[in-house]
């Protein structure tokens, strides 16, 4: 009879059960996860809770991956929104910005946290928030990759490692709301080895 030899190579039978399944056991857990217990490069940033000032577009987060070792990879991105200062009903606009420049103003560094807390390493990125003055971070150049519109509330948008922001590469964060209103928006990521393309 064959036999599938385990990780130890003793030779164990498989073990099936009456519908003729193989049983297995495993552990599931995300990349960012794995990383952030065995290596310690998982990370978050975030605009905290600001009131956008206008209807016109706010961009209010910037980062850019400055490791040559390791790409930055987003996991997920926690936005909210109040639905505007009347009926709570109000539309925003969240938009990506692809490799926009540096920002000129208007913009103040974001703290960046390790979600491994035994750790003290640093994330090798540039990051900044807007810091409440005009409408948003003041940068040039770069082009909208993705938008959609919310509804008040807290949205939670899985990225699952994607997209992959390389070294030098950068990628921004735009509100637009229909009236007056509070949001904030969070951004958890992680470094993991470049693999050359």
């Amino acid at each position: 009879m064959p036999q599938i030899l385990d990780g130890k190579g003793d030779g164990y039978k498989v073990q099936v059960d009456k519908d003729h399944r193989m049983l297995t056991k495993s552990i599931i857990e995300t990349e960012e996860a794995f990383i952030a217990s065995k290596d310690a490069r998982s990370y978050l940033v975030s605009t905290l809770v600001h009131t956008l000032n206008s209807t016109n577009e706010h961009k209010v987060l910037y980062l850019r991956n400055n490791s040559q070792q390791y790409d930055m990879r987003i996991q997920t991105v926690y936005l909210s929104w109040n639905g505007g200062s009347t009926n709570h009903d109000r539309v925003m606009k969240w938009s990506w910005y692809v490799a926009p420049n540096e920002p000129t103003a208007n913009h103040e560094e974001a703290l960046v946290g390790n979600l491994n807390f035994r750790s003290n390493n640093i994330a090798n990125i540039t990051a900044y928030k807007w810091d409440g003055v005009g409408d948003g971070i003041t940068w040039d150049n770069g082009i909208i990759g993705s938008e959609e519109l919310l509804g008040n509330g807290h949205s939670k948008i899985e990225n699952w490692g994607t997209p992959i922001i390389g070294f030098n590469n950068a990628v921004g964060l735009a509100f637009t709301g229909e009236e007056i209103g509070d949001f904030s928006a969070t951004v958890r990521f992680y470094m993991k080895e470049a693999i050359g393309v």
